[in-house]
This record gives C-alpha cells, sequence and structure tokens, in this order.
C-alpha cells in the first residue's frame, strides 16, 4: 500500500469516529480556488474565493434587461439567486425564493432552494418584466422573494480571479449597451 492510499484511510478512519460530516468536509477539501471562467452567454463557474458560486446563461428580460441565475453554496445546500441587470444604466439586484414554509426556519441546513417560481415564462418576473429594476425588486420582495444583494457585495470584495462579471450576459443580449462595454477586473 503507497502512503497516498494509507493518508486517506487514516483520513477515513478519522472521519468515521469524528462528528465531522461530509457535508463540512466537502468544501474545504475540494476547494481548489481556481480563476473564475466567464463565458460569452453570461454564465460562469468557480466564482468566490471557494469556487461555490457559479451562474447559468443569461437570459433577455426586453428594454435593455437581462436576468441570470446564479448558484452559491457548497456540497450539501445551495441557493439560487436571481440577478436582474439593466444594461443601459447597469442597475443591479439580486434576488432568492424560499418556500413558504421554510421562511421561519433559522436552522435550514441542508437541501437545495432553487427561484423556478421567479422564473420566466410563467414566474413571477413575467408580471414585472417591462419594469425598471428597482420596481421589479419591490415587486419580487412583496411576493415573497428574498433580498440578496449581499452577493453583489460579496462578488465586488473578492480578489479580481475570484470575481464574476454581473453584466457579462448585457454583451450577448445589448452589445452597444454600457453594460456590455464596462470594463470588468481582470488578471
Amino acid at each position: 500500500m503507497n502512503s497516498l492510499s494509507a493518508s486517506l484511510i487514516a483520513l477515513m478512519l478519522i472521519l468515521i469516529g469524528s462528528s465531522v460530516s461530509a457535508c463540512e468536509l466537502a468544501t474545504p477539501l475540494f476547494d481548489f480556488n481556481r480563476r473564475v471562467h466567464q463565458s460569452a452567454d453570461g454564465s460562469f463557474r468557480g466564482g468566490g474565493e471557494f469556487d461555490n458560486v457559479a451562474g447559468m446563461a443569461a437570459f433577455d428580460l426586453g428594454g435593455g434587461r437581462i436576468g441570470q441565475v446564479i448558484s452559491t453554496g457548497g456540497a450539501c445546500q445551495y441557493f439560487e439567486n436571481l440577478l436582474l441587470a439593466d444594461c443601459s444604466s447597469m442597475q443591479m439586484t439580486v434576488v432568492g425564493y424560499l418556500p413558504k414554509e421554510l421562511r421561519d426556519h433559522n436552522d435550514i441546513l441542508q437541501g437545495s432552494f432553487p427561484v423556478d417560481a421567479l422564473l420566466p415564462p410563467d414566474g413571477l418576473i413575467s408580471k414585472v418584466k417591462n419594469q425598471n429594476i428597482r420596481a421589479m425588486r419591490k415587486f419580487l420582495i412583496q411576493q415573497g422573494a428574498e433580498d440578496r444583494n449581499g452577493l453583489l457585495q460579496s462578488n465586488a470584495k473578492e480578489k479580481p480571479r475570484d470575481q464574476f462579471n454581473p453584466l457579462a450576459g448585457c454583451d450577448a443580449f445589448y452589445p452597444a449597451s454600457r453594460g456590455a462595454a464596462y470594463e470588468w477586473p481582470k488578471i
């Protein structure tokens, strides 16, 4: 048996005998802190210090506005967030959605929390997609969405290699906009 195999067996025995769960171990064990990879459609992976932020392809809301589903979290729990951005004014907001039955629980430890209830064509955003970002945000929060603007604030504080460009989708749908022309920090 080589030393790597022996080390892995020893680690497994320690974990079995301790109270460390797979969820607690997964993020640090697999954290490689890679550089963010952002695609032309606005999608990205490897955001954040622990590479635990990823975005799907941006989608067009019309009128110079885009949306994008951004996932955050680790092995046993992740949250989906809905980024809304105006490519002309560069105004942005992020909201999430937690089902009513879970809203009052502060002890949510595991699970996934998608934003399907917000997404077009039938989600709540469809009712206000022709309004400005501020009005969209206000309506979604009134309907039970949660403020998740902390995601944008955290992203701005990350090292450039760990930051995603929340306006990258503007280039795909509104290439002549200020949002598409904005130079996001790059390494």
